[in-house]
């Protein structure tokens, strides 16, 4: 079994999760990555991901675990040379069994962006961070309405970038709806704002990097 991390980069920023399940089975394919499959009536490959980064925001730390019959040690430039733009490889690595991502991770770290962040106060952000904080966003053309629900674990500004660690995995805060309703309760723009996820953690804030070694063969 191995277990990939990749960079999700622009333009594949915009490929749905669905999707990006889609583009991986092709991927491997093309490498000659030997997959493993499910048993029964409707056979699938054997693939695992990492809570999925939401559409539009650039991610350093995704990984998918897949099952397969010979794993190779040049698997990543393998899988480079056939992948579309801003779908980045990093690193395989040999794997006892499925690290588990999608149900151990529940936060994530993200970098944010803009030309009005810096503009946020230490009261704004003491604010945003607190339970009960109350955001908009608009979905199907509707505005929503959302209580954080101490979603927020930390937020900090540091030299003109926002840094939040937010839930992620089954309580999931998306950045992007985080970042943008926090800009507009304090009256900033947002239309320009970036989001980039650095990194993830388990509820005892145990990085992705760490919760992997226990698992690397």
């Amino acid at each position: 079994m191995i277990t990939l991390r990749y960079e999700k980069r622009y333009p594949f920023t915009a490929v749905s999760h669905i999707d990006v399940l889609r583009v991986m089975n092709r991927v491997f394919s093309r490498a000659g990555l030997k997959m493993k499959y499910s048993g029964g009536f409707n056979p699938h490959a054997l693939i695992y991901f990492s809570p999925p980064v939401s559409v539009g925001i650039e991610s350093l730390c995704e990984y998918v675990t897949v099952a397969a019959e010979d794993p190779s040690e040049d698997i990543t430039e393998k899988l480079r040379s056939v992948s579309p733009e801003g779908l980045c490889w990093l690193k395989a690595y040999d794997v006892e069994k499925n690290p588990n991502f999608a149900a151990t991770v529940a936060w994530a770290e993200y970098e944010i962006r803009g030309a009005d962040v810096e503009k946020l106060t230490e009261k704004a952000l003491k604010e945003a961070s607190a339970p009960g904080y109350i955001i908009s966003y608009t979905e199907k053309e509707k505005e929503v309405l959302k209580d954080t629900g101490g979603a927020v674990k930390s937020l900090w500004s540091e030299k003109g970038v926002l840094k939040a660690v937010i839930a992620c995995g089954n309580k999931n805060l998306r950045a992007d709806r985080f970042g943008i309703g926090l800009m507009k309760n304090n009256g900033l723009g947002y239309g320009d704002l970036t989001f980039l996820k650095m990194r993830m953690f388990d509820e005892n804030m145990l990085s992705d990097e760490k919760m992997l070694e226990k698992f690397i063969r």
